[in-house]
């Protein structure tokens, strides 16, 4: 096995190459693109129907970054929920953090992802961030990370390591269940809506001389924390309901690289892969 240094880290070549496939692939780029990067990078020559598939086919099964753990657990465990009642986001703002995926239903949960090529360094403030906002809190972990996660984290946190099953394909396993977030922060959450948002929660929608913060802190003296909570949950489903309607009801027809961009872009899938 040829293995390259790269940054003070040894890693095999075949690594670098799927990576650097990752790193040149867009579902923007059309079919007859995305050949010659392919061909370019891996050195072989490919027909031009299927290169979508064989590039995706490549990244999911040699090069298990974030996107593809992502794209992993929404179509082994998201998918199946009612997309009325569960609607699932990608990367939603959560203060200076970014949540990897979060659903929303009668309760609101969130997942952070850290795979192998992945530090801890950040977690402490991920999650910091999330427990104001999120009822339920979980980490998404390979399985060799499980001790780490056990002293890094609250055991509050629920923790999910995945794993590569007998076919080579990715499992997921449930080590702790999360138990109910008692530190959620009304005044965050309200502060996470615009302020056109809570000028017509305030009711004074063309009142724009108010200063955020003042409107935050007069919805505050209003509402009770639940109330505030359940504002919150309801406000961030109907806020993303069309987005991720659009991909639960197109899944088949998206490549599993691709689920956050049409979730952020609700496209024909017709029209962009061609």
């Amino acid at each position: 096995m040829n293995l390259i240094i790269e940054r003070g880290n040894i890693m095999p070549e075949s690594l670098l190459t799927y990576r650097k496939l990752y790193n040149h692939y867009s579902p923007l780029k059309t079919n007859k693109s995305l050949v010659n990067i392919y061909e370019s990078i891996v050195k072989k020559h490919f027909r031009k129907n299927d290169i979508r598939f064989e590039i995706n086919n490549l990244i999911l099964n040699n090069y298990w970054n974030e996107s593809v753990i992502k794209s992993a657990f929404v179509r082994q465990h998201l998918i199946q929920k009612s997309p009325r009642l569960n609607i699932t986001i990608f990367e939603l703002n959560a203060g200076s953090s970014r949540a990897d995926i979060a659903v929303i239903n009668g309760r609101s949960h969130v997942y952070e992802i850290k795979t192998e090529y992945d530090s801890f360094e950040r977690l402490n403030k991920q999650m910091n961030d999330y427990e104001n906002l999120f009822d339920y809190l979980h980490i998404i972990i390979p399985k060799e990370k499980v001790n780490i996660a056990l002293e890094s984290l609250d055991e509050s946190v629920g923790i999910i390591y995945y794993y590569k099953n007998r076919l080579g394909n990715i499992n997921f396993k449930t080590y702790r269940n999360s138990k109910l977030n008692k530190r959620l922060n009304p005044y965050k959450q309200l502060m996470t809506f615009t302020k056109s948002e809570l000028l017509g929660l305030f009711k004074q929608r063309n009142n724009y001389s108010l200063d955020k913060h003042d409107i935050v802190n007069s919805l505050m003296t209003q509402m009770s924390p639940n109330q505030i909570n359940e504002l919150y949950r309801e406000y961030t489903k109907d806020k993303y309901r069309k987005q991720w309607q659009f991909l639960h009801q197109n899944i088949h027809d998206v490549f599993m690289l691709d689920y956050q961009w049409f979730f952020k872009n609700n496209l024909d899938t017709k029209k962009v892969y061609r």
